[in-house]
């Protein structure tokens, strides 16, 4: 993906947040585990950037982060949840430091005071 991709999909994340609010929906879950694309941002097996996106764990997380930023615009912070699998093994991806990626994101994710993770 290029960053013109990825900021066309943050803003996809937001539309289809908007049209959930819309439709009456009480919140919104991201997948972020079993492969989809945010868990593959997150894992160093699949996630090779060397920009912003890539490499350290802050940077694997930013994805993840301005996605859950996008989600919390339209329903607020207490209304958004989070799914992860840290240490599942979809199609044998893996994180190389799980502990280090994932204590960096729920650092960052507590900070927002999302619903749940």
């Amino acid at each position: 993906m290029t960053k013109d991709d990825i900021k066309k999909v943050i803003e996809q994340f937001r539309q289809g947040a908007i049209n959930a609010n819309e439709a009456g929906f009480d919140g919104v879950e991201l997948p972020g585990a079993n492969g989809y694309l945010v868990d593959n941002f997150l894992r160093t097996s699949a996630n090779q950037r060397k920009d912003e996106y890539g490499s350290s764990a802050e940077n694997r997380s930013r994805f993840c982060l301005e996605v859950i930023d996008a989600l919390i615009s339209v329903f607020g912070a207490k209304r958004v949840g989070l799914k992860l699998s840290p240490v599942g093994r979809y199609q044998d991806m893996f994180n190389e430091n799980p502990l280090e990626t994932y204590s960096y994101l729920l650092k960052q994710l507590d900070k927002r005071g999302i619903a749940y993770v």
